[in-house]
């Protein structure tokens, strides 16, 4: 006796072709992209959080212990019991107490206060021991109003950094042969600005101490920051100097404004244009976006297959392909102008018709070598167009069983 089995069809082939379609839509490109994206957000978090975590290298930074920094002034006023507070934007100058009456407060960077941030520096200072303005700019003197104006660098006939120039002067924490390291920035008093004169040359001084006055400490306009630099730190009476004068008190406050800080529209202390620092990083990411852009646009090609040249393409294939453009434009009537052009071109040719002759010329020719009535002919070769698809195929058809005629011996 013969069985008949019978055996369902399962799903689960089909389910598992559309896991593996998955699968293999998920391990080319988009696989190599994903991991590409991966590659650059760990880098870019590295490179940010190697950023947060370096020392500082901007000048006069307290934390850069390069040449252009002033860690090594700062770690000795701490080891003799000063306190050093850091303030690098007017929000985190706001943050920390007030300065009172054993407070030095040193100001860096001139160029990048304005209005509102030297009112809230002064309101910050006001109780303050000592101001110290470190190679404070014209534009900066300006703005402060206080009768101190900087001088032309040629007029001043101040030496360079690596020369000694004596104080000349004695005031608290220096003496007269207290003698700097000093650049070509000087500066000097108005006629009726009160003040003493430190470190002059020519009638241009490197420090000129301007006495306090009601809500308003002494301040001392120092223009060879470089002294308090790491690099120089240990020439001359540099050190003794700066650490008199920034010494006095208990406590300091390392004051750095930054550009951020300034308000559109108002006045600042800047001499001129400068590029913010924030633009390095801002064009390292633009580069790293491009980059990325590039890969993800570009893998969308396709991988690279090498061919080789020259590659031949069949006139069928050509055929087909303006076939399938033709017919997505949808336009039967510019379809039948072109086969019936390009019938007409094989047959004037063939018969020897001159191309000038005209279609008359061309429609008797053909009549009378395929000995059809002259009216059928003319309907093929000059007829009206097509308006669908199904008159086109016909037409099609027509022309070729034409040709044909017209071949047969």
């Amino acid at each position: 006796m013969t069985s008949l089995q019978v055996w369902e069809r399962q799903s689960a082939p089909a389910a598992t072709t559309g896991k593996r379609a998955i699968r293999e839509r998920l391990s080319g490109p988009m696989a190599i992209l994903t991991g590409i994206l991966v590659v650059l957000g760990l880098v870019l978090g590295f490179l940010l959080w190697q950023a947060a975590h370096r020392p500082s290298d901007l000048p006069l930074d307290p934390d850069n212990p390069g040449r252009a920094g002033t860690k090594a002034a700062v770690e000795v006023l701490r080891a003799k019991g000063v306190r050093v507070d850091v303030a690098r934007s007017d929000e985190e100058l706001r943050d920390l107490d007030e300065a009172d009456g054993q407070t030095v407060v040193v100001v860096t960077d001139t160029h990048n206060l304005g209005e509102s941030t030297l009112a809230g520096l002064e309101r910050f200072s006001r109780e303050a021991r000592r101001v110290v303005l470190l190679e404070p700019s014209y534009s900066a003197l300006e703005l402060w109003g206080l009768g101190v104006q900087q001088e032309d660098p040629p007029e001043t006939g101040l030496p360079e950094a690596t020369d000694r120039v004596s104080a000349g002067c004695v005031s608290e924490g220096l003496s007269r042969d207290d003698a700097v390291s000093t650049g070509s920035t000087g500066y000097s008093r108005m006629s009726d600005t009160p003040g003493t004169d430190c470190f002059t040359v020519k009638d241009s001084s490197a420090l000129v101490i301007l006495p306090a006055a009601p809500e308003v400490p002494e301040t001392w306009v120092f223009g060879p920051a470089e002294a308090l630099t790491n690099r120089h730190i240990t020439r001359f009476d540099n050190a003794g100097v700066t650490l008199r004068m920034l010494g006095a008190g208990d406590r300091v406050v390392w004051y750095m404004p930054t550009f951020l800080d300034l308000v559109e529209g108002e006045e600042t202390a800047s001499d001129g244009p400068e590029i913010p620092a924030a633009v390095g990083p801002l064009t390292l990411l633009a580069l790293l976006a491009l980059v990325t852009t590039m890969l993800w646009r570009g893998r969308r090609l396709g991988r690279l297959v090498p061919e080789p040249l020259p590659a031949v393409v069949k006139a069928i294939e050509t055929t087909q392909s303006r076939g399938r453009m033709y017919h997505r434009a949808g336009d039967p009537a510019r379809s039948a102008a072109i086969l019936r052009v390009a019938t007409r071109g094989r047959l004037s040719t063939y018969l020897g018709v001159p191309a000038d002759a005209g279609d008359e010329a061309l429609v008797d020719a053909v009549a009378r070598a395929c000995a059809r009535p002259h009216a059928d002919v003319r309907g093929l070769l000059v007829g009206t167009e097509s308006t669908d698809e199904r008159h086109l195929i016909q037409l099609a058809q027509n022309l070729s069983a034409l040709e044909k005629d017209v071949h047969r011996p």
